[in-house]
């Protein structure tokens, strides 16, 4: 649709609500750099015809055009800094809702896995559910049961190499702690960051009843892995035989 003079779009009609949509995919810090950038090119506008002697060279009409310009630069700037300040409030209330809801991940997490480790067989359930958590694919990823299994196994002695540095109990603290970080991520992944539509509960939930599941087979394909981390245990600083 065409526009007629009097209707065309100016700098003065922008609200900050259409540079917010136009703006949509940057940040408040974006929009703080194209601020800076704007102001500098306004007041270098602006010098150029009052400072460096050459709007003399120009006319009255050139020298008004360039100050119209700057104006218009000024205008826009202004639409963009209080589309920035809004932006941040909304940068903020997302990070405090999502900083909310990954508190109650973790919360829960340490509810649904305690995971005492005060005595061998406490330590023990650390690698059953290791074992169970990697098989239901959200501990460690990244390697297959198969692969997970044979790193649990290499860990339940020391390296000779590095003997001097390990113990059972380092290894289980650390095994505990990833297990913490990995549920905690994953009853937190499906959270939109637009919306918000979460349900931390439902997603614990849904992965407790596959550990459940899978738990039984799972440890009684893995019983040499825990025969060799029992032996570990009781023996905490020399390892398997």
């Amino acid at each position: 649709m065409a526009h007629t003079p009097s209707d065309r779009p100016t700098a003065a009609s922008i609200t900050t609500e259409q540079v917010l949509n136009v703006t949509r995919y940057l940040t408040a810090k974006e929009l703080r750099a194209y601020q800076g950038k704007l102001t500098a090119t306004s007041k270098e506008l602006d010098r150029l015809i009052d400072k460096t002697g050459l709007g003399r060279l120009m006319g009255l009409e050139e020298q008004e055009l360039i100050r119209q310009a700057a104006g218009l630069v000024r205008t826009i700037n202004l639409r963009i800094e209080h589309a920035k300040e809004k932006k941040q409030r909304e940068e903020k209330g997302r990070a405090d809702r999502f900083r909310a809801l990954d508190q109650q991940a973790h919360e829960l997490t340490q509810q649904a896995h305690p995971l005492p480790i005060e005595t061998p067989e406490q330590q023990l359930e650390v690698v059953r559910t290791a074992l169970v958590l990697n098989q239901a694919r959200v501990l460690q990823i990244y390697y297959s049961p198969r692969e997970f299994t044979a790193k649990l196994r290499l860990s339940a002695k020391p390296d000779p190499q590095k003997a001097h540095d390990w113990s059972a109990s380092r290894e289980i603290h650390y095994l505990r702690s990833e297990i913490h970080q990995s549920v905690r991520d994953h009853i937190n992944s499906s959270l939109n960051l637009e919306t918000f539509s979460h349900d931390i509960p439902t997603n614990l939930a849904t992965l407790q009843a596959k550990c459940d599941e899978l738990r039984p087979q799972v440890l009684a394909q893995e019983a040499e892995t825990i025969r060799l981390w029992s032996e570990a245990l009781a023996n905490p600083q020399g390892g398997t035989r």
